[in-house]
């Protein structure tokens, strides 16, 4: 492809598909519909292959075999699904954070947009915080991961987003940027307009975009679990909390 693309990651169900929406309808090709979306999401339809591909990956196991295979898959999966040149381009999918530097190999020019929400309601409330997600033992210790699920959620989202966001400061610079999806929900002008400039997109429709940006009901839908449960995670994730500015 002529232009190395634009890619949307985060922990799963943090807000990413309105970041693929403001890109979409201004101008930043996302992939053909039909193919790469469900009606809710804009997720690229390369589940297969991020899920097969994470956990060797990130925990050291492929081989230089193996590696090159898997850049091939991606390649060829994205000239299926993206098969346009010569246009901005990008796409979005959640688990896309977890192998980062995996794309910015690919693409050394790539731009990524990395979003984060609130670690305790990814924590509590959210489909993915169950004891068989996958990644979870990645990032957790033996011993941590006899932690209750929520502690356990709270150490992933915290590690996980920390390692790519200082790798994506460390080695893609100006091409990174970390939005925290609560500050584009409650001030969606300023942070879709910074969205956009990142994109080198115009902002001759930013008001129109920006309304499309709607605060969801489950922004701190932490606050509804049991105190106990939710203070233990918030100990074992204290530290991140903070980082990402999230006051615990």
């Amino acid at each position: 492809m002529s232009q190395s693309p634009l890619i949307i990651g985060g922990s799963g169900h943090s807000g990413t598909r309105i970041f693929a929406e403001i890109l979409d309808v201004n101008g930043v090709f996302m992939g053909i519909p039909w193919l790469t979306r469900h009606p809710y999401s804009y997720d690229l339809a390369q589940n297969n292959l991020l899920s097969k591909s994470v956990i060797p990956y990130v925990s050291g196991e492929l081989r230089k075999a193996d590696r090159a295979r898997m850049r091939r898959e991606f390649r060829q999966r994205l000239r299926l699904y993206i098969p346009l040149r010569g246009r901005p381009w990008g796409f979005k999918n959640p688990p896309t954070v977890l192998l980062l530097r995996f794309f910015h190999e690919l693409f050394p020019a790539m731009r990524f947009i990395h979003v984060v929400r609130d670690g305790r309601d990814m924590s509590f409330g959210n489909t993915f915080a169950r004891p068989d997600h996958p990644h979870l033992g990645l990032f957790l210790s033996a011993q941590e991961n006899c932690l209750p699920i929520g502690a356990r959620m709270m150490l992933f989202w915290g590690r996980s987003n920390l390692a790519a966001r200082e790798y994506g400061e460390r080695e893609l610079g100006e091409r990174y940027l970390l939005v925290r999806f609560e500050n584009l929900c409650d001030q969606p002008e300023r942070f879709t307009e910074q969205i956009l400039r990142f994109a080198d997109r115009p902002l001759d429709r930013l008001a129109e975009t920006a309304a499309l940006v709607k605060r969801p009901k489950s922004i701190g839908r932490w606050r509804g679990f049991y105190a106990e449960h939710v203070q233990r995670a918030i100990h074992h994730g204290r530290p991140f909390l903070r980082k990402f500015g999230y006051d615990s």
